[in-house]
C-alpha cells in the first residue's frame, strides 16, 4: 500500500458532475484525509479537494457493478499503526480511550459525533493545540471546537511532555554520546 493524492477541482456553478466523480472515488478509496479550498480562475470559482488515500492496486473494487445505480460497499478499516509513526500512534490511542470516556459519559453517543478516527488521526500527525489548527481539520466546526477542544489540548501536551526526547546538545552536556 502507498499513499496517493489526487485533486478534484470542482466548479462553483454545475458542479454535479464532478461531485459524482469525488463521491465515486471517495467510496471506492481508503481515504486518510481531504484538505478543501475556494479558487478563484479567470474560468470561475472552484471548490478543491485534495484527497490522500491509500493505493492498493491489489484491492478488489469496493464498488458493485451489478446495475446502473452502484451500491458502495462497507468501507475497509485503516489500520492507524500503518499510516501513524510509534509515537503518533500512542497518542492516538489515548484520543481514543479519552473519546469512549466521553461517548460514555453523554448516554452513550456515537463516537463519531465526538471526532471521527480520520479527525483524531490528523489531531495526532499535526499536534494540535489551538483553536484555529482543530477548526481546520475536515468536518471539525465551532461545536466540537466549544466541547472538546480543552481536553484534546490537555491530552496532546501531555503526550508531547512525556514522549519528548531531548535535544541532540542535551545529551552531549550530559556526557551521553549519539553516536
Amino acid at each position: 500500500m502507498s499513499v496517493k493524492y489526487k485533486i478534484f477541482p470542482i466548479p462553483i456553478i454545475n458542479p454535479e458532475d464532478q461531485e459524482n466523480v469525488l463521491n465515486q472515488f471517495l467510496c471506492t478509496h481508503k481515504i486518510i484525509s481531504i484538505h478543501k479550498e475556494i479558487v478563484k480562475e479567470i474560468s470561475g470559482h472552484y471548490v478543491c479537494f485534495v484527497v490522500e488515500y491509500l493505493d492498493n492496486k491489489n484491492d478488489p473494487p469496493a464498488v458493485s457493478k451489478g446495475s446502473k445505480n452502484t451500491i458502495p460497499e462497507k468501507k475497509d478499516r485503516i489500520d492507524y499503526r500503518e499510516i501513524l509513526s510509534a509515537d503518533d500512534f500512542q497518542l492516538y490511542l489515548r484520543l481514543k480511550d479519552w473519546r469512549k470516556l466521553i461517548g460514555e459519559q453523554n448516554d452513550n453517543i456515537p463516537l463519531y459525533n465526538i471526532f471521527t478516527n480520520e479527525q483524531l488521526a490528523q489531531i495526532c500527525q499535526k499536534k494540535v493545540n489551538s483553536k484555529n489548527e482543530l477548526k481546520k481539520i475536515p468536518g471539525v466546526g465551532d461545536v466540537k471546537v466549544d466541547k472538546y477542544s480543552n481536553d484534546v489540548f490537555k491530552i496532546v501536551s501531555e503526550h508531547l511532555k512525556n514522549y519528548k526526547t531531548p535535544p541532540v546538545q542535551d545529551n552531549i552536556k550530559q556526557g551521553v554520546s549519539s553516536g
